[in-house]
């Protein structure tokens, strides 16, 4: 070995690097003592040897593949692997070997291994980070977006799209965003000074900056946002992250939190090692050719002297470079460990970490010292992204927790202890189920698991307990962590307080479906049960109930009374039917029930009985006792129909046939009533025609004195004649009249007839003749102008005295305390008109508004005096109501007379007149005139 070669002999064998050399077999010939301290081998070995057995046993079989693979094609071999744990601890290793060839045959391979250990044990840290912050960043709720320097938009997560709608393709710049989320130009303007105020001052703001603005979505909506930059430093410069809050929706007070992004960058590839040799005293520095090609420099650009690497450090680092030598060679305790920065040739710097070891004299002077240079910028970005995504854990809004696989918690953030009161020290370490609620359903938890499995993520909402052991509601997003082989190591969740949001939609929900009042289902909700049933093919009957009467309670006693009464019967409706049947407040006083299955009409006719037997039952009010009865009418699905509304229909021609027919009682749907609604509706139709047509007449039926049998008196009764039908009875055509509102001008009318016809009479018969007329409950409501009170008019227009008319109004009408009934009876009287109180006890009376409104006359019901000849208790009643009437002073007209015997008893009970078919029948004003004199 020559002279010269001996200096670097030492080099290799004191190098801080493992330096080796092998034969063409791969068996190791030469290792210096690094090598062989990192390979755990405690002496060099004479013969050539493997240096397999420091290998991991996991990675062994692989290594060796790849190296023998290397050897038999004659190339360069670069393998990073895993030692075999040494006193407990677990080392790795990069080899870079080069294959030496001579006369194109390979005699062996020389190449040095370093230890990566800390590089890789960083990079597996770091991955464990990223993946956490990127789950944190890709699933959070609250929008988030990155701007490049040059205004260019290089991130936005999905949120981000969510709640606004637009993606990269929508924004790709900072002005497309402007122009889309701000189109108004003015406010577009005071958006962008506002936000480079922001940006020129953020570094001088110590608290979160913030500003409000109202951001135009892609759907054209509308949202208020709180917008937060944050100026993000790294490798790059003048990066900003942007959070969207949304402060439209959410309504509450929320923390104001930075959200700053992360940046996702791979690992640069691992430098080698960069060895150097330093002459102290001649100044004279070796550097491995490895170290000068990765800074890009040729050996002229970067010589080996010390003046060369201060040249290329970074000048804010060469006053530490130089303190660390110093402290280092002035010590034997000071290692030398130093991080600088090295400008490469493109002119970006990189961090480098520094070891050496120095060698001193006797007398303690340094005279060389050797070390080598380790690429690190990768572990310093890494630093600052482990900080980002803790940064991230730490202040975000959304609750965040970490489980294993068996359900232990391993971490909190603190918006999960704001949330349920429970600090990161009493969880961590307790399992999931600590916080668990029993509201959550099995189904819940099932569905849970299986989407974990299955997808490895589900969302949606649940419950949770919180410190003081309350229930909240928490919308959560759970995903699966997994390895590189997919198996599952952990979960983590994302939870958002949603209680107060969720109790409002419940609200909201409740109000949409149900009645506020009774607590039933409202008619849409009904409607929609109804069109379920139907498609679904479930037979059942559909009950309309109408109150009867109800009309009476509300305007009498009051519309909260009414309330009440709505609500005690929607309960007694309720107690009659089936669990399993539906009950609805269809509107105003009608219910609605769908009795389900296919039901006998026996089991519908019980249920029907106990309805009307229970809502007949009295009512007490608030002290108050109240009477109604209820009409039902019934169809059946699928007997009646396959459809919707025409079971409504049906139902309601039902109802309103149960009510023609005296109400309180049921009745089923038939043809026979489609046919009659039919006519009712083309009767309607025609009816309002009929006056303008002058299709009406009227007729009188004499009333007789029965002490004289002299006619001073008579009823004015409506005929129609249609020119198709013929007669039309007025038991048909009244009550659509009045249903119409047409009663009001028809019923002018014929006033006016009668009054002109009493005029007639009065002059051609007798002066005092009177003429009846009926006037309907609705005539009493109706307030317009040519009603009522043109009545007295019309009689002063044509000179005649109000003596000349009676009106005659039902009972239940003095029953009705309104003002404006009040008003036209009071009226009748001082026009002289004669009331009298027609059908009297039939309906609902009270003496006291007898005396109250001075009634005149008292009509007893045909009904009274039909069989008063054979029928005692027909006859005790009469009597009785004519002794009473005249005691009140009130003449008394008995209808419905029919023979001799009848007015007979009536003469003998002192009735005052009669009217009837035994006196006559109906007649035109000629045949009367006739009949009187």
């Amino acid at each position: 070995m020559s002279i010269k070669a001996v200096p670097f002999q030492q080099l290799v064998e004191y190098a801080p690097a493992g330096i080796f050399h092998s034969d063409a077999k791969g068996l190791i010939c030469y290792a210096n003592e690094h090598w062989l301290n990192l390979l755990g081998l405690s002496k060099r070995k004479t013969d050539p040897f493997d240096w397999f057995h420091a290998i991991d046993d996991h990675q062994l079989t692989a290594f060796k593949n790849e190296w023998h693979s290397c050897i038999e094609a004659h190339e360069s071999f670069h393998y990073e692997t895993k030692l075999k744990p040494q006193n407990g601890l677990t080392r790795y290793i990069r080899i870079d070997a080069n294959p030496i060839i001579q006369d194109t045959q390979l005699t062996g391979y020389v190449g040095h291994i370093k230890d990566i250990t800390l590089r890789t044990k960083q990079e597996i840290e770091l991955k464990k980070s990223n993946d956490l912050a990127k789950n944190l960043i890709e699933q959070s709720r609250i929008p988030y977006a990155v701007r490049e320097h040059d205004d260019h938009i290089s991130y936005i997560n999905p949120a981000f799209t969510h709640v606004f709608g637009y993606d990269l393709a929508d924004i790709r710049t900072a002005n497309d965003w402007y122009e889309k989320a701000y189109p108004d130009e003015r406010y577009r303007k005071a958006v962008k000074r506002d936000w480079e105020y922001y940006l020129n001052n953020l570094e001088k703001v110590h608290d979160i900056a913030t500003m409000e603005a109202r951001i135009t979505c892609k759907n054209g909506s509308i949202k208020t946002v709180l917008v937060s930059p944050s100026k993000l430093l790294g490798v790059c410069e003048d990066q900003f992250s942007v959070s969207f809050y949304d402060i439209s929706e959410l309504k509450l007070a929320q923390d104001l939190l930075e959200k700053s992004q992360e940046r996702f960058a791979l690992a640069v590839k691992g430098s080698g090692v960069g060895i150097w040799d330093w002459n102290i005293k001649s100044g004279h520095v070796f550097f491995a050719p490895e170290f000068k090609q990765e800074l890009g420099y040729s050996d002229e650009e970067f010589p080996s002297t010390v003046a060369s690497f201060y040249q290329y450090l970074h000048p804010s680092d060469k006053q530490k470079v130089i303190t660390a030598f110093n402290n280092h060679i002035s010590s034997e305790n000071t290692p030398y460990y130093i991080k600088y920065r090295m400008r490469h040739k493109d002119g970006t710097y990189h961090w480098y970490q520094g070891v050496g070891q120095a060698l001193k004299s006797e007398n303690g002077d340094a005279y060389r010292m050797a070390g080598s240079h380790t690429n690190i910028s990768q572990q310093m970005l890494n630093h600052d992204e482990l900080s980002l995504a803790k940064m991230v854990f730490d202040h975000s809004g959304e609750a965040i927790i970490t489980t294993t696989v068996s359900g232990e918690i391993q971490a909190t953030n603190p918006a999960f202890s704001h949330i349920t009161g429970f600090e990161k020290e009493e969880l961590v370490g307790s399992n999931i189920t600590k916080i668990k609620s029993s509201r959550n359903t099995k189904f819940i938890i099932k569905e849970i698991s299986q989407d974990l499995i299955e997808k490895g993520v589900w969302a949606g909402e649940i419950w949770c307990i919180t410190k003081n052991n309350n229930d909240i509601a928490v919308s959560v997003i759970i995903n699966a962590i997994k390895n590189h082989k997919g198996e599952t190591k952990k979960f983590i969740a994302l939870f958002t307080d949603v209680t107060e949001k969720k109790k409002t939609q419940e609200t909201i929900w409740k109000q949409a479906h149900y009645d506020n009042l009774t607590q039933l289902l409202n008619r849409n909700s009904f409607a929609k049960y109804i069109d379920s049933a139907i498609v679904g093919q479930q037979p059942f009957a559909l009950l309309f109930i109408d109150l009867d009467h109800f009309k009476q309670v509300n305007d009498t006693l009051g519309h909260n009374v009414g309330d009440e009464l709505l609500v005690q019967a929607a309960h007694r409706i309720k107690h009659c039917v089936r669990n399993s049947d539906i009950v609805s407040r269809f509107g105003g006083d009608e219910f609605t029930v769908v009795l389900s299955g296919e039901l006998s009409e026996t089991i519908i006719d019980r249920i029907c009985t106990q309805v009307i037997e229970s809502l007949a039952t009295p009512y007490d009010l608030n002290g108050e006792a109240a009477y109604i009865s209820a009409s039902i009418g019934i169809t059946q699905f699928p007997k009646d129909s396959h459809d919707a509304e025409t079971l409504y229909k049906y139902a309601d021609q039902a109802m309103y046939n149960a009510k023609q027919n005296g109400r309180n009682r049921y009745a089923f749907f038939t043809k026979d009533l489609e046919i009659a609604a039919n006519r009712h509706r083309e009767v309607t139709s025609d009816l309002r025609k009929a006056l303008d047509n002058n299709e009406f007449y009227v007729v009188y039926q004499p009333i007789i004195n029965l002490n004289n049998g002299q006619i001073y008196k008579a009823e004015a009764l409506l005929r129609w004649h249609h020119p198709k039908r013929g007669l039309v009875s007025p038991n048909e055509f009244i009550p659509l009249a009045e249903e119409t509102g047409l009663i009001n001008e028809i019923g002018d009318w014929v006033f006016k007839q009668a009054a002109v016809q009493a005029k007639i009479l009065r002059k051609k018969i007798n002066e005092n003749f009177q003429i009846s007329i009926n006037k309907s409950p609705i005539q009493f409501y109706n307030d317009h102008e040519t009603g009522h009170a043109l009545w007295s008019e019309f009689l002063s227009t044509i000179n005649l005295s109000g003596s000349a008319i009676a009106v005659e109004i039902t009972e239940g009408l003095l029953l009705d305390s309104t003002e404006m009934v009040k008003e036209k009876l009071i009226d009748f009287q001082k026009n002289n008109m004669a009331v009298s109180l027609d059908d009297f006890g039939t309906g609902y009376s009270a003496l006291s508004y007898l005396k109250k409104f001075n009634i005149d006359y008292i009509k007893i019901d045909r009904s009274f005096v039909m069989n008063i000849e054979v029928d005692d208790y027909n006859r005790i009643l009469c009597e009785t109501i004519i002794g009473m009437s005249h005691k009140l002073g009130m003449k008394v007209i008995a209808e419905g007379v029919e023979n001799e015997q009848q007015k007979q008893i009536l003469l003998k009970a002192k009735c005052d007149y009669g009217q009837g078919y035994l006196f006559s029948k109906p007649v035109t004003a000629e045949h009367l005139i006739k009949l009187i004199k």
